[in-house]
């Protein structure tokens, strides 16, 4: 599980590691750094959405897909593997990298890398990370974030809208 005590790589404009440092020090110090999100699927081409809980210090209550920080010395695919292992409780999922984006969080550039992956079993959710999960249709989700009938986390929508722009659903 992810602790705000992680080191994380602090990369430069380019992406190309400079340093390290703790998690929690990132965004106060206008850091860059990596993460990644992992877009869950159904075979009926749902996503998995997850809630983040009110304790969470980033985005309570937000929605958004599996995602995570790239801890230092882990590459993209290593963490995205982490994360699905973790956070969903899923082993031998087939990871399929969508692309890789950047955005400003906070001061900071933050450089995603998108995977995706299908599933159409159980998932139980790591206790205490999340409130609860759901799967939901594209459209769905679409209108809930014009409507404003549920937030979703920046990036969480970033990613959304950098997927439907490149026509890789």
């Amino acid at each position: 599980m992810e602790s705000p005590e992680d080191m994380v790589d602090v990369v430069d404009k380019n992406d190309v590691t400079i340093g390290a440092m703790k998690r929690k020090d990132l965004l106060a110090r206008k850091a860059n750094f990596r993460t990644v999100h992992v877009f869950l699927l159904n075979k009926k081409g749902e996503l998995l959405l997850q809630k983040v809980p009110a304790s969470r210090t980033r985005a309570p209550g937000w929605g958004s897909s599996a995602a995570a920080y790239v801890r230092s010395g882990e590459s993209y695919d290593e963490a995205a593997k982490r994360i699905v292992e973790e956070e969903l409780r899923l082993r031998n999922v087939l990871l399929e990298f969508r692309g890789k984006a950047a955005m400003t969080d906070s001061g900071c550039r933050k450089f995603i890398s998108l995977y995706k992956a299908v599933h159409d079993g159980p998932v139980t959710l790591l206790p205490g990370f999340t409130e609860g999960a759901e799967f939901l249709t594209f459209g769905k989700i679409g209108d809930l974030a014009e409507h404003r009938s549920r937030e979703f986390t920046p990036a969480f929508l970033y990613l959304l809208d950098f997927l439907l722009a490149k026509g890789k659903r």
